[in-house]
């Protein structure tokens, strides 16, 4: 089941038709204080259970340096593609994979890892345009503060990364149609 303000909708559905990995998993996405624009977390109290849920949280204007509405367009769907390819990653994981990520994700180089495999998927899950404009505008055309570009850049892909990535997936299929 999924819970989507209608303000999110357009772009929650998007993604979520071309996951069908999550066709059965309870999403809810919640507006509330954050650092970030957006973030999946597991529902901590749902974890220990077969059925799991997840909460994409959504920044309000006054808890982040960028807000959702502040995105272009195409953005909005990048972003919703990106966090739920972390819904579509931790489904595949146990519950002591995920004492180890929140571990890991306590450092520097582990948030780098998980963002960096979560992006891999979102351009092999056939996102890469909009995970592309996305970046594009955090890094480089919106005006941010300077706390908000280090942090994006010592955390994430850049857009020069994910055009590499996108090259090497596409090289990789070809490779494997032939």
């Amino acid at each position: 089941m999924y819970i989507v303000p209608e303000k999110y909708r357009v772009y929650f559905n998007f993604a979520i038709k071309k996951l069908p990995q999550l066709k059965d998993v309870d999403i809810e996405v919640i507006e509330g204080k954050e650092y970030t624009t957006m973030a999946c977390r597991p529902d901590i109290w749902k974890l220990l259970i077969w059925k799991r849920k997840y909460n994409i949280h959504v920044s309000l204007p006054w808890s982040t340096f960028l807000t959702f509405d502040q995105l272009p367009e195409k953005a909005k769907y990048g972003i919703f593609a990106h966090e739920l390819c972390h819904a579509v990653d931790y489904e595949s994981c146990w519950i002591r994979w995920f004492i180890n990520l929140w571990i890991s994700y306590l450092t520097k180089k582990g948030k780098q890892k998980l963002e960096e495999k979560v992006d891999k998927l979102t351009i092999e899950l056939g996102f890469w345009r909009e995970l592309l404009e996305l970046v594009t505008f955090q890094m480089i055309s919106w005006p941010a503060p300077e706390k908000y570009k280090k942090f994006k850049k010592d955390h994430y892909l850049n857009p020069h990364d994910i055009e590499r990535l996108v090259l090497e997936y596409e090289k990789k299929q070809k490779e494997n149609m032939t």
